[in-house]
């Protein structure tokens, strides 16, 4: 695969990893086992722990895994390709907006259970159970036809991400860190080279 963008990744990559393409697909590895423990750090306090007591209770409590990026890629999408889709998504977002006027159920909604993103609403008759799984059928129809826009683009392939993993984030501790460290400044690096579709 002749890809200037790429080879220059692949080029960048730290030592210990590789790049292969199979298929339809491009993974990005690291070949060495990390440890991963999933741990909710959300709102937690600062860790007092030693690098050392950190490294064996996530080997003790974790599970191995691997550092991974795999992107399915695509020709190139052409910028017009790139606003029709978002002009498309755009037109399904705003008639899925619309659903709960249309259906009456805009008083139903639940604020509290609303908060991490998807509406939530609660009826309280038989026929505000109707409306609301009325509404959700219409809205998962329309919602059906959004379009994938690539997570970015090299010389000649459109890549859509399908797999991150072996990365620390609030929700997990990785072993060794400097595993996670890597992934944050190849992502970094693949976005300076290819930039976003977004």
């Amino acid at each position: 695969m002749k890809d200037s963008t790429l080879a220059k990744l692949e080029a960048s990559l730290p030592s210990g990893w590789e790049m292969f393409v199979q298929d339809d697909e491009i993974t990005i590895r690291r070949k060495a086992e990390i440890w991963a423990l999933f741990e909710n750090r959300i709102n937690a306090p600062v860790s007092r722990e030693s690098a050392e007591a950190r490294a064996e209770r996530i080997r003790k409590n974790g599970q191995k895994s691997i550092c991974r990026f795999v992107f399915r890629i695509e020709k190139k999408w052409t910028t017009e390709k790139i606003k029709e889709a978002r002009e498309s998504n755009e037109s399904l977002l705003k008639a899925a907006g619309a659903l709960p006027r249309k259906y009456g159920i805009v008083g139903f909604l639940d604020e509290h259970l609303s908060r991490k993103g998807e509406l939530v609403f609660i009826g309280k008759t038989e026929d505000d159970k109707k409306r609301i799984d009325a509404y959700r059928k219409e809205r998962e129809s329309l919602l059906a036809g959004f379009i994938k826009i690539p997570d970015c683009t090299t010389e000649k392939y459109s890549l859509f991400l399908l797999r991150k993993e072996g990365m620390e984030d609030d929700l997990h501790i990785i072993h060794p860190e400097e595993a996670s460290r890597e992934m944050y400044a190849i992502q970094s690096r693949l976005h300076e080279l290819c930039g976003t579709s977004r």
